[in-house]
């Protein structure tokens, strides 16, 4: 999925240039929220389908990573736009990429949000055996 958005980066700049960026950006987000629909095709689980979905879903989502970039950088002024940029990442990656491990064990195992096919857990019992 990788060579697929290095591969359309381009594109899309060419793309933007073209039309004005915030016209591109609305377009391909509109163009995203199509393709989550994509993903219903996958319902019959076959490597030509898997293929699909992969393919043409990650190009529509290559073409927004290859915008959103510029668009976040440019929404920042010059002075302030690395450090603006850093301390978004870090506060996303930090809050919620630190923490969705825990919040999925407490959702499978702490929660009545588990599956019913979900082992049960017992807090006291340990998995060591002596």
């Amino acid at each position: 999925m990788g060579l697929i958005w290095i591969v359309t980066a381009p594109f899309v700049g060419a793309f933007a240039d073209k039309i004005r960026p915030s016209r591109a950006f609305t377009l391909l987000r509109l163009l995203l929220v199509a393709c989550f629909f994509l993903t219903l095709v996958y319902s019959e689980k076959s490597i030509s389908t898997f293929f699909f979905v992969m393919v043409f879903g990650g190009a529509i989502v290559g073409f927004n990573m290859a915008l959103y970039n510029f668009i976040a950088t440019t929404l920042m002024p010059r002075a302030v736009r690395t450090t603006g940029i850093a301390v978004g990442y870090a506060l996303g990656v930090s809050l919620f990429g630190g923490t969705s491990p825990y919040l999925l064990v407490w959702l499978l195992f702490g929660t009545r949000f588990a599956p019913r096919s979900a082992p049960k857990v017992d807090p006291g019992q340990h998995s060591r055996t002596p």
